[in-house]
């Protein structure tokens, strides 16, 4: 097993050249920087935010001699690059949940893991077109300094209706955030309500100020320049170990638990390299740090936390959602009276 957090220092000094070199290595002691063979690459792109990518990717360096060339930037952005231009030329997209795969199925190649028999079957599809990395529930957040934990928001309905939240919600923008496509699609299911009413309603509460990305939310509601907010149950458990005066509220109608994902891209010119790194993802190493580091969710059925909080879970119908996610959006457009915004994963 990994000692992680004792590898601290070591990661700090390795990731200056484990993540910058996609054609080039630099000789350990030495200053000239040598080519890295085509059969040592993985060209990757990511939603997640470094403090997620960063440890893995440089394991993974350490333990294959496979070095990775990672471009970050936010779920939305990527797929589309991925739809318009880079297939051909990347290997894998690590991070953003199913809905956003399933929506961009033809532009990846199913592989079963290596892993499969020891994933959660609920959330790993038959095609195999993506494998699942991680279980991320919605979840509700509030500033504790300014609300307190009895007149905060129980649950969905009280957050979209309650005169009290009117222009206090954080929200990131969906053009960007793939959270946000996932709470978007996961509303009108969890409340059986009408699409339009929920994001109308959504889109009074924000009060026109959406954020510029998912990390923005938690930031928003710790400074209080909003008292609420939406983001994933990883997201606030990890703010909240590092002092961050908010709480964490799972709301009373149950919550979608959209697991985030990885997948290889069609003709990645190193699918060996991508087949590798998928199979890594999902190891029991990796699966074990994420849960006790990154207050992650594991999908493997043999891992267990000791944080972990039951919830009720709200069935997600992933093909509604993808049907949906056009509509959905241009809903959002229509609320919100804009589009597009800034770069976020």
């Amino acid at each position: 097993m990994i000692s992680w957090k004792k590898r601290g220092i070591v990661l700090c000094l390795i990731l200056p050249l484990a993540l910058v070199g996609c054609a080039e290595k630099q000789k350990e002691g030495e200053g000239e920087l040598t080519p890295v063979p085509e059969e040592n690459r993985l060209t990757l792109f990511t939603s997640h935010k470094p403090e997620v990518y960063q440890p893995i990717l440089v394991e993974f360096e350490n333990r294959t001699g496979i070095i990775v060339d990672v471009t970050a930037g936010g779920t939305t952005e990527r797929m589309e690059e991925i739809e318009n231009f880079a297939i051909g030329s990347v290997d894998v997209m690590f991070g953003g949940g199913e809905e956003s795969y399933a929506a961009y199925a033809d532009c990846f190649t199913p592989y079963e893991t290596d892993s499969r028999e020891n994933l959660d079957p609920k959330i790993f599809t038959e095609d195999a077109v993506w494998t699942p990395f991680s279980e991320l529930p919605l979840v509700l957040i509030y500033n504790t300094r300014l609300v307190d934990e009895d007149d905060a928001p129980k649950g969905w309905e009280d957050l979209l209706t309650g005169k009290a939240w009117t222009g206090k919600v954080a929200f990131a923008n969906p053009h960007n955030s793939g959270t946000s496509v996932t709470i978007l699609t996961s509303l009108p299911q969890i409340l059986k309500w009408d699409p339009g009413d929920c994001i109308d309603l959504l889109a009074a509460q924000i009060g026109g100020d959406v954020l510029s990305g998912s990390g923005d939310v938690v930031d928003a509601v710790e400074m209080g320049t909003k008292s609420v907010g939406i983001t994933l149950e990883e997201t606030a458990k990890k703010r909240m170990a590092q002092g961050a005066h908010i709480g964490i509220v799972y709301p009373k109608e149950g919550t979608c638990n959209v697991p985030d994902a990885a997948a290889i891209v069609k003709k990645a010119p190193h699918e060996e390299n991508a087949k590798a790194f998928l199979d890594f993802t999902v190891s029991t190493d990796i699966q074990q740090m994420i849960q006790d580091e990154m207050y992650r969710r594991s999908v493997r059925t043999d891992l267990t936390s000791d944080w972990e909080k039951p919830i009720h879970v709200v069935p997600f119908d992933l093909s509604w959602a993808v049907e949906h996610q056009g509509e959905l959006m241009q809903l959002w457009d229509t609320a919100m009276g804009t589009k597009g915004g800034a770069e976020d994963a």
